[in-house]
């Protein structure tokens, strides 16, 4: 049967064969224009439909096995940061080539103890350039010795400063609440003060905030306010700002809570807004 006539097979022809070439599934999902689990699916089918390998044999697995096994590479952190991905990546890279050739299984810690503290000390309380603390602690670079102090401060709730690499930051939710008050959204509030995401910056502050007694952001999901959404669109505001303002993950979801609100309250939909 010819399958070239299918749109998504040409699409899991390049997503098998850029995984093939090393690529992760998120780097995949990039390069075809495709979530990750819709790349590895239209892969996995093009596989089926052609009789290829699956799972797909990737160069990096054998990489992985091979270097995990030199005496110089003694934790999945340091083994991750020479292959160019993540410590759970390496491991997993490795485990699964050897259990696919019969090799004995890698053992290794997935980090040096002694490491994180160490370099928490240089470069944090002592200020020295990540650079510098690199080459002392033997990281990759700095980007992996700079991870190692933050995973070290978040461990033990040690001062730590995202935004400006290396100063201490004292009383960030203070500050995060300030710029709530000076009418700053969410998400500039996490991109200003190195939050994960606009949701952890907002919980941070809920907490701050309620555990000293003034006032709180509003604190609620697609399920706590669905009328809230259908009265601001009626008075002409956008999704986006309503899902700001009422904490939906989304503009689409903040649209979905309100469309389902009309539909069971015999509400008009779509909404006109005020002029």
């Amino acid at each position: 049967m010819d399958y070239s006539r299918y749109p998504t097979h040409a699409k899991g022809e390049q997503a098998y064969r850029l995984r093939a070439d090393g690529l992760d599934w998120n780097e995949v999902g990039e390069q075809v224009d495709l979530k990750a689990d819709t790349a590895r699916k239209y892969a996995l089918r093009y596989a089926e439909r052609t009789g290829s390998d699956w799972p797909i044999v990737n160069p990096l697995d054998e990489r992985a096995w091979a270097m995990s096994m030199k005496a110089d590479v003694d934790t999945w952190v340091e083994l991750g940061e020479r292959l160019g991905v993540s410590a759970l990546n390496a491991q997993t890279a490795a485990t699964r080539h050897a259990e696919r050739c019969g090799l004995r299984l890698p053992i290794m810690r997935h980090r040096d103890p002694s490491r994180p503290p160490a370099a928490y000390h240089m470069g944090v309380v002592l200020g020295l350039p990540w650079e510098d603390v690199a080459v002392a602690l033997g990281y990759q670079n700095a980007h992996g010795a700079r991870n190692s102090a933050r995973y070290h401060a978040d461990q033990y709730g040690l001062p730590y400063d995202r935004a400006d690499r290396g100063t201490v930051i004292e009383g960030r939710p203070e500050r995060a609440y300030q710029m709530w008050l000076d009418g700053h959204t969410w998400g500039d509030i996490a991109k200003a003060l190195d939050y994960s995401c606009s949701q952890s910056a907002r919980s941070v502050v809920y907490k701050w905030a309620e555990a000293r007694g003034i006032e709180v952001p509003l604190r609620c999901t697609h399920k706590i306010d669905p009328e809230g959404a259908y009265d601001l669109r009626l008075d002409g505001w956008t999704w986006k700002d309503i899902a700001e303002l009422l904490g939906y993950s989304s503009d689409t979801t903040a649209h979905m809570a309100a469309r389902k609100y009309a539909e069971r309250n015999g509400l008009e939909w779509p909404i006109r807004r005020a002029a």
